[in-house]
This record gives structure tokens, C-alpha cells and sequence, in this order.
């Protein structure tokens, strides 16, 4: 299922993607990947397919809900949540802010390269998931947006590509094996080194 919702995500297709999720719901999950499908689907029907802004509702609550997350669970420390933060937010912040001049420069228009709510997404999602999550997830989010950009470039000409939805991916599928991921990751190179 999270196979096929990637694969609907990158075409933009949201009526797919809420079909997937409806036969989901016939399944009997184990508790956790129910709640994270839960989650998944929240976070997808919240955001604004059309228009490609990112609900700001949302991101508050995505932070908010660290707090709880902090004190309830042991995904990760405080460090961990407030690197999380920042690893991926201020890069992209930093990024963004670059690309304005060059754009502007270029093209005369106003816009950034990774745009505000893209950045304050995954400072939100940083505090809820961790440093080895948000990193995953932003990994995870840049190359959706990578195929699905080239796809859309493809069929439409267009350069531009909201990110936001990509981005949410990639702290979806973080959400559900970001630890895993990384650990794997990290595995590779140890073994390398040993």
C-alpha cells in the first residue's frame, strides 16, 4: 500500500491515493501501523492538492504534538528532537534565502527555491521525529520530489513543483521505519569500517 500511495503521491494523483487508504481500512493492522496509517492519511488529506500550500494548522500541530511524543515515548531524547529541528530546517531556510537572490536576479520574480512552509514543515517534524528520523525523511522526501519532478517536467514543461507534499512522504515513511532506515544506513558503513 505505502508502495502504491508513493508511487500516486509523485503523480499528484490525491483521488488514488485516498482509494488506497480507503482498502487500507479493511485490513487489520497491528496497533502501531494502524496509528501511523492514521497519521499518514491525516497528514495527506490535509494538505492542499490544488493549490499547493502547505496548512500551517497542520504543521502547528505536528510540533505540538512533540511535546506529548517527548514525555510519552522514548523515540528520541530532547537533543535528539531539538537537533532534529534544526539539522534539515536551517539548511533549507539557508538554501531558500541563497536562491531568492539568484532568482529574483534571474527571473525578476519573488520566490524561493525551497519556499518558507517547506522549511518550517520539517523544523515541526524534526522536534516530533529526531535527528536519524528528520534526516531519513528529508532523504526520503528529495528524491520523491527528484522523480516526481522529472516526471512532471516531462509531461507539463513546467519547473516548478510544490515540494511540501513530497516532503510529507518522506516524514510519513520516517515516521513508520525512519529509525530502521538509518540504522540500516548506518550499518552499511560500519561494516565497511570494521
Amino acid at each position: 500500500a505505502c508502495e502504491s500511495i508513493l508511487e500516486m503521491v509523485d503523480m499528484m494523483d490525491y483521488d488514488s491515493v485516498e482509494m488506497v487508504l480507503d482498502q487500507v481500512k479493511a485490513y487489520r493492522l497491528p496497533k502501531e501501523d494502524e496509528e501511523r496509517m492514521q497519521t499518514m492519511e491525516t497528514l495527506l488529506k490535509k494538505l492542499d492538492w490544488d493549490t499547493m500550500e502547505i496548512d500551517m494548522i497542520i504543521v502547528a500541530l505536528i510540533f505540538l504534538l512533540a511535546i506529548p511524543s517527548a514525555i510519552f515515548t522514548e523515540d528520541a531524547s530532547i537533543k535528539s528532537r531539538i537537533i532534529g529541528a534544526l539539522v534539515i530546517s536551517v539548511p533549507f531556510f539557508i538554501i531558500g534565502e541563497i536562491s531568492r537572490i539568484f532568482i529574483r536576479k534571474k527571473t525578476g520574480e519573488d520566490f524561493r527555491a525551497i519556499e518558507l512552509g517547506d522549511t518550517i514543515l520539517m523544523f515541526a517534524a524534526g522536534a516530533l521525529l529526531g535527528t536519524q528520523a528528520i534526516i531519513v525523511s528529508a532523504f526520503v522526501g528529495i528524491l520523491l520530489a527528484a522523480i516526481g519532478g522529472i516526471a512532471y517536467k516531462a509531461v507539463t514543461g513546467e519547473s516548478k513543483l510544490a515540494f511540501g507534499p513530497y516532503l510529507s512522504m518522506g516524514i510519513a515513511i520516517a515516521a513508520l521505519w525512519g529509525g530502521s532506515i538509518a540504522n540500516w544506513y548506518i550499518g552499511l558503513f560500519a561494516d565497511k569500517m570494521q
